[in-house]
Formats: C-alpha cells, sequence, structure tokens
C-alpha cells in the first residue's frame, strides 16, 4: 500500500530541503558578458567577459549582503551560461579600491580563500578539478588565475 502524501506533506518537505541560491538569481546576457544578478541586492553581481582570450575573464564579483556560497552559485551559473569549455579562469582585480593599507594582508588572505572556495564550488559542479591556483600582479592591481583539468 503507497502512503497517501498531501500539498501539506509535500510543502514541508520543501521547506526542510536546503535552499537553492540559484533559484534568486538572475541572468542577463549581451554581446559583451554574462551577468548574474539578485533583484533583492542590488550589491551582488557576477560579469564574465564574453571574448575569447587568454582564457575566461571574470571581470566582476561581489556577494554584496549574500553568503559566500550564493557568490559561488553565480560564478557557477555565469560559467555554465557562458558555455564554454572550463579551463583558464582570470578573476580580474582583487582588490577594486586598490592594494595599499595597512589590512591588505588580511583583505589578501581573505580574498584568495574566498576565491579558492569558489573555484573548489565551480570545479565539484563541473566534475573538474583545480590544477593551479595563483596571484598575479596586472598594473598595479593583482589578479587570481584558476586552471582547471
Amino acid at each position: 500500500m503507497v502512503p497517501k502524501i498531501s500539498a501539506k506533506t509535500i510543502s514541508l518537505a520543501a521547506a526542510k530541503a536546503a535552499p537553492d541560491p540559484e533559484l534568486d538569481l538572475l541572468v542577463r546576457e549581451d554581446d559583451f558578458s554574462v551577468r548574474v544578478e539578485r533583484a533583492d541586492d542590488p550589491r551582488f553581481w557576477v560579469r564574465v567577459e564574453r571574448e575569447d582570450g587568454d582564457g575566461i575573464v571574470v571581470t566582476d564579483y561581489n556577494a554584496g549582503s549574500r553568503p559566500d556560497q550564493e557568490l559561488a552559485a553565480g560564478v557557477a551559473l555565469a560559467l555554465r551560461t557562458l558555455g564554454r569549455p572550463l579551463g583558464k579562469v582570470i578573476f580580474r582585480d582583487m582588490f577594486p579600491l586598490g592594494m595599499d593599507g595597512p589590512d591588505l594582508p588580511v583583505r589578501m588572505i581573505q580574498a584568495t580563500e574566498a576565491l579558492k572556495k569558489i573555484c573548489l564550488h565551480v570545479g565539484a559542479e563541473t566534475g573538474r578539478e583545480v590544477a593551479s591556483f595563483n596571484l598575479e600582479p596586472r598594473r598595479g592591481k593583482l589578479d587570481a588565475i584558476a586552471v582547471f583539468r
């Protein structure tokens, strides 16, 4: 005998399930980029360039008031939407306000660890692993470069 499942049971089961951060993400595309945003947080965004260059370039990423796991989901969604094979991913300008100030070492560690987590999330989602993760200076700024295999 199969037990009956009521609408109340289904809604309770859905409420207990882990929330999917991608449900609240909006994708916007144009000829130049893929952008992922949240309607309820104007400071949350991810922007990935469409141009074919040395690798996939993530030019902007900011969690706003959302947890880091949602930023990772946003980056993964933008990369998936871009539809290019995952190889080298360049995160431009880890410190948009510049690389100075007494808190730079702490900010560098925090930003690096956050980007590593994002890369691990993207790798897990795509079945790829992070082969290397490096920081490289570029015109007075600092980029992070992840290579997936």
